[in-house]
């Protein structure tokens, strides 16, 4: 059968490896030795596995095994502190507040109240849970890699907010990700959660857009497209200020080329993040960290100001295609 061949010499491997992890397991510290052995050890029994496959399926066992044993080869370090300056406190703060605060200004403009309905308390409540189960997944449970640093480590408090504004704002750079398995499953889950609360907020930020436009066509039915007119050209201007403000940071703070600060901002701000340019210092993750949620919202904005434009151009009757007047002539045949 195709790689029965190779099957004895690779037992021989898994034998030999086995005796190499025990005796090297004397030498080497535990906490590292009890995450690289198992790892290397069910890489050598999976290869003795994919040795009876045929040609295409053992090529694509290898590929899997090439990318597991680059992953499990990361060494775990030892943390950084968890803040470096008492600032980073209040910096985590503010970021929380910006995050949260959501239900509140969506209830003031709906009902002029910043009081919350058992809806918007709900919704809270899911925000700040997730918030507290990804700080504490980054902190504590999982271990990360990124290009910032070497090895496998959990992440301190800014590199954790920096982390998880890439994921709420659906930007992902790809510079930090989870090193081992039962982070991915985290995170996995940490990012599943984020959808169902950004999709919800885009819902409630529709409806209210919607209802809005109704209320302003049944005072005036050339009204909500004169608002809308004025709400797409304010939402760009603000949105490319935005983006003209980390252009400018990337350029004076960080020292980027004007062409990669603008060329980070576009494709950031349109939550593409290709990850080409990326935020290495911590002022840079501190700034990055507030900017992407700002460009995310400004996005928001500017995509529900066309869709608002869309609609009130649907309903607006000053927009229909007037019908022409009969001419004389025609009217004398028709009265005939």
């Amino acid at each position: 059968k195709p790689g029965l061949a190779n099957l004895r010499p690779n037992m021989l491997c898994l034998l030999t490896s086995a005796i190499v992890h025990v005796v090297a397991a004397e030498f080497i510290e535990p906490d590292v030795w009890q995450i690289t052995s198992m790892s290397v050890l069910q890489l050598d029994v999976r290869t003795v596995q994919a040795s009876a496959l045929n040609s295409s399926e053992q090529q694509a066992a290898l590929h899997d095994l090439r990318r597991t044993r680059a992953r499990s080869s990361v060494a775990v370090v030892h943390d950084t502190p968890f803040v470096e300056w008492q600032l980073e406190y209040a910096a985590a703060a503010v970021w929380l507040v910006i995050l949260t605060s959501a239900p509140v200004i969506l209830s003031y403009l709906r009902n002029h109240s910043f009081k919350l309905t058992h809806y918007g308390q709900l919704y809270l409540l899911l925000t700040l849970l997730w918030i507290f189960y990804g700080l504490y997944l980054c902190t504590s449970l999982a271990f990360f890699v990124s290009s910032h640093f070497e090895g496998a480590r959990h992440l301190n408090l800014i590199e954790s907010v920096y982390f998880l504004s890439q994921v709420v704002t659906t930007v992902g750079y790809g510079d930090i990700s989870p090193a081992f398995s039962g982070g991915q499953k985290g995170t996995s889950f940490l990012i599943a959660w984020a959808m169902v609360i950004i999709a919800d907020l885009i819902s409630q930020v529709a409806t209210w857009i919607f209802h809005h436009l109704d209320a302003a066509g049944k005072e005036d039915p050339q009204h909500p497209l004169k608002i809308q007119m004025w709400h797409c050209a304010s939402a760009f201007g603000v949105h490319m200020v935005v983006a003209a403000s980390g252009a400018m940071f990337q350029t004076l703070v960080l020292n980027w080329t004007l062409e990669d600060a603008m060329f980070s901002s576009m494709s950031t701000l349109s939550t593409i993040g290709f990850g080409d340019y990326t935020f290495s210092s911590k002022k840079g993750q501190v700034f990055a960290s507030f900017w992407l949620l700002l460009g995310t919202l400004s996005l928001g904005n500017l995509f529900s100001a066309v869709c608002g434009l869309l609609h009130a151009v649907r309903d607006t009757k000053a927009l229909e295609w007037p019908t022409p007047a009969p001419t004389p002539g025609v009217a004398r045949m028709s009265g005939m």
